[in-house]
């Protein structure tokens, strides 16, 4: 489908989604105790944004066997525990979508990962980011606002992926809305890692960063502050990785064309 339909679609889903919760207003907290920041209509623009945004980001990080099944089983299971964690009832509806989300991807799991026979595709990717960007609005509307942060860092991995894809090709004056390869985990499969490798090794450090929200909900305002930054330099350390070693790739196949050129012909 044309990329103008897809996202009028998505952003009719979206809007349907933010009416049936009463277009929500927004409170950015560490705690249950204080508000960083409250806004009724800008925080409608940004939960329309993240469900938009998310649903994309899900979408172009589905490039490699078994990286957005796994992401949903951890991101699926990860916001049940913090939910349960506070307290809410293991029979809670959003508790048990979680749950069902992150069944649901385990099952598919074995067909795509680590030799794939069956794919996601758009048709199973976009709703299945979508479904995971409105349990996170919906949990943290339902039990508290301050759980949006440790909800939203569950997937930092795809959104910065994302947006740092999308600034360096908009930098580079690329068509950022075209098809490519740019992905940091694009980007280390390209420098020779296999897609086994690269899946296991970005899930591994999700199930750290699930750890450490856990951990989040158990510790003080300052240590907070502290997790949420060692999140988001996991995750621009695991894409500096990325970037190294492509970049080594890439002058390695460079100097190898460039020796194949300059060989003697046989005789």
């Amino acid at each position: 489908m044309p990329s103008l339909v897809r996202f009028g679609c998505q952003a009719m889903s979206a809007l349907l989604l933010l009416w049936s919760l009463e277009w929500p207003g927004i409170e950015l907290s560490l705690d249950e105790g204080s508000v960083l920041w409250s806004s009724t209509s800008a925080g409608s623009i940004i939960l329309f944004l993240w469900l938009v945004g998310y649903t994309n980001a899900f979408n172009f990080m589905d490039g490699i066997n078994g990286l957005a099944a796994g992401q949903a089983v951890v991101t699926g299971t990860g916001m049940a525990l913090l939910a349960g964690w506070v307290g809410v009832p293991w029979s809670h509806f959003l508790i048990l979508l979680s749950l069902v989300i992150a069944a649901s991807a385990a099952g598919f799991l074995p067909r795509n990962f680590p030799t794939p026979s069956m794919f996601m595709g758009d048709v199973g990717s976009a709703p299945l980011g979508f479904l995971l960007a409105s349990l996170t609005i919906c949990i943290a509307k339902t039990f508290g606002w301050w759980l949006l942060v440790p909800l939203a860092l569950l997937h930092a991995n795809f959104v910065l992926d994302t947006l740092a894809t999308l600034a360096r090709r908009i930098v580079r004056g690329e068509r950022w809305y075209s098809a490519h390869r740019e992905h940091f985990y694009q980007r280390l499969v390209r420098a020779g890692k296999s897609h086994t490798f690269v899946t296991l090794f970005e899930m591994s450090l999700q199930v750290l960063v699930l750890g450490l929200m856990i951990l989040y909900l158990h510790v003080g305002t300052s240590a907070r502050l502290g997790l949420i930054a060692a999140v988001v330099l996991l995750w621009l350390g695991f894409f500096a990785y990325c970037e190294v070693l492509f970049q080594r790739s890439s002058a390695k196949r460079g100097i190898e064309r460039c020796d194949f050129k300059n060989a003697p012909a046989k005789v």
